[in-house]
């Protein structure tokens, strides 16, 4: 049993190293900030997953009894990868949503902690105690769902991110699906289930859960894919600016860019060109304008994203 789980755990760890490593890359070509969150996520949890192993380092004589069996075996650590796993998971969806209001940033990671930290204060019985303690995660994301479903109903749905949020809501209830299927284990496991009808080798399923693992593995692989779709525009070498597939992915990132700043349809058209690199004539020639309303329109732009110059336009807009 110990070398199924084991290499079975290596497997979740060395899936979830490759979908962090994949998005720091994706992040070094793109400078998109959604990579550097996912990245932290998909990182924080191949620490919480590497918890599993501290006992056959730090005490690897334990006698693990039915006494034992709900002990918490390092509630700071696993308070600590928990908190960093939500929050960055989280700033991953928020970023996504175009979510910039602090308290709804950061409202699933608060509850998380104080229900942690709430459940090893006031509970005494270690049944419930880790059971409470575990649930505080599935809590989280519980709120996490909440929210983008009411963002999911709100949003006006002629909008881009509205498209966007439908092309995904199947694989949005699929999570929420093994959220619920996560908080069934716990209860089992933790509330149900008898040690003393399994060998030590149990100890591990008490604080360790294979649907939580079914979840982050599902995202690893989206993250994945995510990413070899950023990468693929800079197979082999940088595109041209003419490139084609430049063209592409400028088209897919501008309506969400546009909708974020609210520009007008004229103003995207601009921003469209001034990302391929056009200067102030070759834009008035292509949307036969005179050169000074071009002017104005680039004004207009710079004002309302924010930015300085068009360089910095220009890399805000990659990072979107």
């Amino acid at each position: 049993m110990y070398d199924v789980l084991f290499y079975y755990t290596l497997t979740i760890m060395l899936i979830i190293a490759i979908a962090a490593s994949t998005s720091v890359s994706a992040y070094f070509v793109s400078r998109r900030k959604t990579f550097v969150y996912s990245a932290a996520t998909m990182l924080s949890y191949f620490f919480d997953v590497a918890l599993v192993f501290q006992h056959d380092f730090v005490a690897p004589n334990i006698e693990l009894t039915s006494d034992t069996f709900w002990d918490i075996s390092n509630p700071v650590a696993l308070t600590v990868t928990g908190g960093l796993l939500l929050a960055f998971l989280w700033l991953t969806v928020c970023q996504f949503l175009n979510e910039k209001r602090m308290a709804v940033k950061w409202a699933p990671t608060v509850v998380y902690l104080a229900w942690s930290i709430g459940s090893l204060a006031v509970f005494d019985a270690p049944r419930v105690r880790e059971f409470m303690f575990f649930s505080g995660r599935e809590a989280a994301m519980f709120l996490m769902a909440a929210l983008i479903e009411v963002r999911y109903r709100t949003i006006g749905k002629e909008t881009a991110l509205y498209n966007v949020m439908r092309k995904h809501h199947k694989g949005f209830l699929a999570c929420l699906a093994i959220v619920v299927l996560i908080t069934l284990e716990n209860v089992y496991m933790q509330l149900m289930f008898d040690p003393n009808t399994a060998d030590r080798a149990f100890r591990f399923f008490a604080e360790r859960s294979f649907s939580e693992n079914l979840l982050f593995v599902m995202l690893a692989l989206f993250v994945m894919r995510a990413c070899s779709n950023e990468l693929h525009l800079r197979y082999e070498k940088p595109p041209s600016r003419e490139d084609e597939m430049v063209e592409e992915s400028i088209d897919r990132v501008l309506p969400r860019y546009v909708e974020m700043h609210e520009l007008s349809k004229r103003e995207s058209e601009v921003l469209r060109l001034i990302v391929l690199g056009k200067d102030n004539q070759n834009i008035a020639s292509e949307l036969t304008l005179a050169p000074s309303t071009v002017k104005v329109h680039v004004h207009n732009i710079l004002k309302k994203t924010a930015q300085t110059n068009r360089g910095d336009l220009i890399r805000d807009f990659w990072g979107a």
